[in-house]
């Protein structure tokens, strides 16, 4: 039901298949548009951000009152979200259409990446995973199913390209993980105050930025040391005072921490 984007397949077939005959320059040349196009497939920051301003935008999702109480404890919230198969129905419902908001803000609607990462969200929620939690184990798999699906493609092809499959490939898609990471905050955040990113806004509007910056930093800090990522916690500050001026907080928070991380700017926080 769901299919690689038409445009990738293209690309990869057409460069792959007149690589017969064509003097061996042409297939490397063939090959670096094939790579681009295949990453390409994901929105850019700047897409993401205007997606996530239209959802805030246009959101009927509503926060949850108990979030904007004053004795209400985010970080507490966010630690004590139940595993999907905890979850009520009404959560459970919650947590569908929270993930279907960060798959449009990632940009990986009706393709099937869509779901190799709905799978590995839904997973990261889910006790009975083996990525439960953890960012590390979360994108080995990603990785893993993204290379499994891109071999299914390319074995069709023409073997004389076959090292597009090599490292610089699955880089190219590597270099989403900060998207991954940001969906992963916006979904624990809108799951403990009761909704998407319109939720999130109206909740920092209703604390104001300097509050919502302490409550958020300290929120994320926590979860990052619970997630196997202590060591990113001390730039989450700077970070989160960053991103609350963005719709796509989570999105933002993860590619501040990339700016500061062990390999800047490289794409992916380093766990």
């Amino acid at each position: 039901m769901k299919k690689l984007t038409t445009s990738i397949i293209g690309a990869l077939s057409l460069s792959l298949f007149l690589s017969v005959g064509v003097p061996a320059l042409s297939n490397v040349v063939e090959a670096d548009e094939s790579v681009n196009s295949v990453n390409s497939i994901l929105l850019s920051d700047e897409e993401s951000e205007k997606i996530a301003s239209e959802l805030v935008g246009n959101s009927d999702l509503e926060i949850n009152e108990e979030a904007l109480e004053n004795d209400f404890d985010l970080e507490d919230a966010v630690a004590e979200i139940p595993s999907i198969n905890e979850m009520t129905t009404e959560e459970k419902e919650l947590f569908d259409s929270i993930v279907n908001e960060q798959l449009q803000i990632m940009g990986v609607d009706d393709t099937e990446l869509e779901e190799v990462y709905k799978d590995n969200l839904e997973g990261f929620f889910d006790e009975n995973s083996e990525t439960y939690e953890s960012l590390q184990a979360s994108q080995a798999k990603i990785d893993e199913d993204i290379k499994d699906l891109e071999e299914t493609h390319l074995s069709m092809l023409d073997k004389t390209a076959s090292f597009i499959t090599g490292d610089k490939k699955v880089q190219a898609f590597r270099l989403m993980s900060n998207k991954f990471a940001g969906a992963v905050i916006n979904t624990a955040i809108g799951l403990a105050i009761g909704g998407g990113v319109g939720a999130i806004a109206r909740y920092i509007r209703s604390k104001g930025k300097k509050e919502a910056a302490r409550v958020f930093s300290r929120t994320v800090k926590s979860r990052l040391t619970a997630w196997g990522a202590p060591k990113l916690a001390w730039s989450v500050g700077v970070a989160v005072t960053f991103a609350l001026n963005f719709s796509d907080i989570g999105g933002v928070i993860a590619k501040q921490i990339d700016k500061r991380d062990k390999k800047k700017n490289n794409g992916y926080i380093d766990i």
